[in-house]
């Protein structure tokens, strides 16, 4: 019966929070919020093991996405990764592609941010309690794996690596799905793709995961 009710009191909580955060920043969402989220520092590495892509995602902590984290509501970043090789005249052949999680869900009573790292290999949960540092592990991809070199098509360098990330709908607690869809989806962002050729030459870059 209490832990229903801790449960209760949590859920009308987040819903207050949310609805603050809405009026506040019902002003700014629109399509200004997406045009300043872009990819920067787009680059592949071809090693021996894996095809690794490093990147960081720009203009994404938005006033309105902070408060929101900073509320306990869990945000998640995704990253699109597309192996294709374009075709004049046809759709570009693609034989690979990833997309990589990065959540974090703040603990409003121990003041520490939770961040899940899952690039669809495996995933790694890290805990800070400084703003700044969870900002750098949401909005980064480092040394993030692809596809193994193997898998890479013989014909390597002819094919290109396209990168896009999105936050779409933050993940809600029952019934707040339901009751806050719509308003929540202003926060919604969904950069342009990036592109980079595959390297034709094999890095001697070790990356350890």
């Amino acid at each position: 019966m209490q832990n229903r009710i801790v449960k209760y009191c949590v859920t009308i909580s987040l819903f207050l929070s949310l609805l603050f955060i809405l009026v506040l920043h019902s002003g700014t969402y629109s399509t200004a919020w997406a045009a300043k989220a872009k990819i920067v520092d787009f680059t592949i590495t071809r090693a021996k093991d894996y095809v690794y892509v490093d990147a960081k995602l720009k203009g994404a902590f938005t006033s309105g996405i902070k408060d929101a984290i900073s509320s306990g509501v869990p945000t998640t970043f995704r990253y699109y990764l597309e192996l294709f090789k374009p075709r004049p005249l046809w759709f570009d052949k693609k034989p690979a592609n990833r997309v990589i999680e990065h959540t974090v869900t703040y603990d409003t009573l121990t003041k520490e941010y939770q961040v899940t790292l899952d690039d669809g290999v495996s995933s790694q949960v890290r805990v800070t309690k400084d703003e700044e540092v969870m900002k750098g592990w949401m909005a980064s991809l480092v040394s993030a794996r692809f596809l193994p070199s193997r898998k890479l098509p013989s014909s390597g360098s002819k094919y290109r690596i396209r990168l896009k990330a999105e936050m779409k709908c933050i993940k809600m607690p029952f019934p707040l799905n339901y009751l806050l869809y719509y308003p929540i989806s202003f926060f919604d962002f969904d950069t342009p793709w990036i592109t980079s050729p595959v390297p034709a030459v094999v890095s001697d870059r070790s990356t350890n995961k």
